[in-house]
């Protein structure tokens, strides 16, 4: 992946910051895009406000981790 030469400064600032990998900086960004994506679809797709669809997204959310954290 190209990345532009203030972004990957930026990047490597953050992963250093928090003594996490580089990936795991990108990881977490693209988790949270993702996220956002998803409370998008939920919107389009429902009914719901944007409070019911946050509170929709965290169950789901939580429900992944504890089948992650079950898994491994």
């Amino acid at each position: 992946m190209d990345l532009d030469a203030e972004v990957a400064a930026i990047l490597r600032k953050h992963a250093a910051e928090a003594r996490v990998s580089e990936g795991e900086i990108l990881d977490g960004a693209v988790r949270a895009y993702d996220l956002r994506a998803l409370l998008s679809r939920l919107q389009a797709q429902s009914d719901l406000d944007d409070d019911q669809a946050i509170a929709l997204a965290r169950e789901e959310l939580k429900a992944a981790r504890m089948a992650r954290r079950a898994a491994g």
